[in-house]
């Protein structure tokens, strides 16, 4: 295990475990602010999440990428998924856990109930935009083409720690324990299902 190396002065670690929705989302970046707001220069962001909503994961990343005084490190525990790694490529550096997983696939969108010609358009429409979103980062963020990107999202990829730090998903993989003292700020916010 190696021991994290910080840069900062006032390091905080955040542990998130959630679904990303607008509760946890909210939850996440009301913990960041907060401690931003106390003078934390680094944040440790460990995070497993099966992902969740686009939009509020879209907002997130916006969010902590806007931090221009904060040193982000972002730390996969477990699994990162569907648009939990949109907000892992926050981090200005990317840490994954030798036994992490990353898990990518295209936007869904459930259609419950009847739909007419214009609001299927209108979902087509949302949901090629969602996607385009997250492509956008992940083809900043990584070594993928857009192109590359579209035609994984046709099916669940399933990615191992050593396999993303070879396409730039991740900087580091490391098993990693965080140097004594720094506070830890838990959440986990239990599923709805």
């Amino acid at each position: 295990m190696e021991q994290l190396q910080l840069k900062g002065n006032n390091p905080v670690a955040i542990q998130f475990i959630s679904d990303i929705d607008q509760l946890s989302t909210n939850v996440l970046l009301a913990t960041v602010m907060e401690e931003v707001n106390e003078g934390a220069d680094e944040i440790i962001l460990m995070i497993s999440t099966p992902g969740g909503s686009v939009s509020d994961g879209i907002a997130a990343y916006n969010s902590i990428r806007s931090l221009s005084k904060v040193n982000v490190i972002v730390y996969n525990l477990a699994d990162v998924s569907s648009i939990g790694n949109v907000i892992y490529q926050a981090g200005d550096q990317r840490i994954a856990a030798e036994n992490s997983n990353f898990m990518l696939h295209g936007v869904r969108v459930p259609l419950n109930g009847s739909l007419n010609l214009v609001e299927l358009e209108d979902r087509r429409t949302n949901l090629q935009n969602s996607q385009e979103s997250i492509i956008k980062v992940l083809e900043q963020r990584s070594h993928y083409s857009a192109q590359q990107l579209n035609d994984m999202f046709l099916r669940e990829q399933h990615i191992s720690a050593d396999k993303a730090l070879d396409c730039g998903l991740t900087d580091k993989v490391a098993d990693i324990s965080l140097p004594s003292g720094i506070p830890l700020r838990p959440i986990v916010i239990a599923s709805n299902t």
